[in-house]
């Protein structure tokens, strides 16, 4: 249990560094109850196994270490079977600058997928290519090293906007939650799209 609120303050540092506590829900039915919410910048709506999200600002460093704003939507929960802690958060970073050329962000991509390798202490379970309305992204999932806890990352990039999707949940196959990650996932979408 120790190890997992450790793995849980990891999970909220990664996609914005903020100094407020994240309140634990109780969720009867994360799998069937979801609620459609709109992001901050009116950019995308996504998905939540809940009705009640944290919304927060904090600040991310990017691979030059220049401290930018970065705005989330977040929860984390406890199944009330298991009594296992995970979570999920929705973040946004603008780069202002940052050039969407393929080789450039396949260099961002590979850049993150650093930084998720040093925080977990593994290499990923896999990394693979996506495309959502024709941009290109990627997911990964790592197992935190000497934990059951498994990280699932979903990264895209529009208009020099970093989008990170990420899921914490067990890595234990019979977990009912690890069905969810998907349905998170594709609930992405932007708003007004061209």
């Amino acid at each position: 249990m120790k190890h997992l609120r450790y793995i849980l303050i990891l999970f909220i540092i990664t996609s914005c560094q903020t100094k407020k506590e994240s309140k634990i829900l109780i969720v009867d039915d994360p799998i069937n109850k979801w609620n459609l919410f709109e992001s901050s910048n009116q950019a995308f709506t996504i998905e939540f196994p809940t009705s009640e999200i944290k919304r927060q600002a904090g600040d991310y460093f990017d691979n030059e270490n220049i401290k930018r704003k970065s705005t989330a939507m977040r929860i984390n929960l406890q199944d009330s079977i298991n009594k296992l802690n995970f979570g999920y958060s929705a973040s946004f970073v603008n780069f202002n600058q940052l050039k969407t050329g393929e080789f450039q962000l396949t260099e961002f991509y590979n850049w993150q997928k650093e930084h998720f390798k040093n925080l977990t202490g593994n290499d990923p379970i896999y990394d693979k290519q996506i495309e959502l309305n024709n941009r290109i992204g990627r997911e990964m999932q790592f197992e935190f090293k000497n934990h059951n806890s498994i990280a699932t990352y979903r990264l895209i990039v529009k208009d020099s906007t970093y989008y990170l999707l990420q899921v914490l949940t067990s890595k234990e196959d019979s977990f009912p939650l690890n069905k969810a990650t998907r349905k998170f996932f594709d609930s992405f979408e932007f708003i007004n799209d061209k």
